[in-house]
C-alpha cells in the first residue's frame, strides 16, 4: 500500500468512455489518441463508426502538475506519494453523453482556450452520426470548488463546492488530513447541487 504507481497508459480502458441511447445503441470512444466513436447494437455487433480529423494534443507543464496534484493516497493516516507514468498527450475526447435525441462528444480543449464562462465544448451528432454543430456550454461556475454535469434533458447540474467536499471526505476516510489545522480539509463546507437550465 505504501508503494502506489499512477500509470496512464495501463489504466486506459477502451470501454471508459460510453453512453447509450433511447433507441438501443451503445457508443463508445475506444482510441485514446484519436476522435473516433464506435456505434453498438445491444447484441455487440458494430452498427456504425464516426471519425472526424481531430487528434490527441500535447500535454502541458501546467497540466502535468495538475496531474499530479489531483492523486492522494492515505494508508493507516500517512500519505503515500506515488510514482507518475503519464503520457504525453491529452485525449481529444473526454467524454460522452445523451442529450434527448442527440450524441455530445465532450472535448478536452487546453488550459485557457475556452473563455471563462465557457465549461465544455461539444460537438452534437444524431445517433446515425451526422454532425449538427459545435456548442459552448456556458455555466457559472468555481473551476477549483465545483463540479459540473450535463444532464440528459439538457440541463446543467453543477455540485457547489463538490471537489472540496470530495477532498474532505477522503481525506476523514484516510484518517489523513493537513497538519496546519486553518488547511484541514473536514473543514470544508458542504456541497450544494443547483441545476440550470440550457445556455449557450
Amino acid at each position: 500500500p505504501l508503494e502506489q504507481v499512477v500509470d496512464e497508459a495501463a489504466n486506459f480502458w477502451e470501454w471508459g468512455r460510453w453512453a447509450a441511447s433511447p433507441d438501443g445503441h451503445v457508443f463508445r470512444a475506444p482510441d485514446r489518441e484519436r476522435w473516433l466513436i464506435e456505434r453498438y447494437d445491444l447484441q455487440g455487433n458494430l452498427t456504425g463508426t464516426y471519425e472526424r480529423e481531430i487528434t490527441a494534443r500535447k500535454r502541458t507543464e501546467e497540466e502535468f502538475d495538475e496531474m499530479k496534484e489531483g492523486y492522494s493516497f492515505i494508508f493507516n493516516g500517512q500519505e503515500v506519494i506515488p510514482t507518475f507514468k503519464l503520457l504525453d498527450t491529452v485525449p481529444p475526447i473526454h467524454s460522452l453523453v445523451i442529450v434527448g435525441d442527440r450524441l455530445w462528444v465532450m472535448h478536452d480543449p487546453a488550459p485557457h482556450e475556452l473563455p471563462e464562462d465557457v465549461w465544455r465544448r461539444a460537438s452534437v451528432l444524431s445517433f446515425d452520426g451526422e454532425y449538427i454543430e459545435d456548442v459552448d456550454i456556458r455555466i457559472p461556475r468555481d473551476e477549483e470548488q465545483d463540479s459540473v454535469r450535463l444532464l440528459r434533458d439538457g440541463r446543467l447540474m453543477v455540485v457547489e463546492n463538490g471537489i472540496a467536499a470530495m477532498q474532505a471526505h477522503f481525506a476523514n476516510f484516510g484518517g489523513g488530513g493537513s497538519d496546519d489545522e486553518d488547511e484541514d480539509l473536514s473543514d470544508a463546507e458542504p456541497a450544494e447541487i443547483v441545476i440550470y437550465g440550457p445556455k449557450r
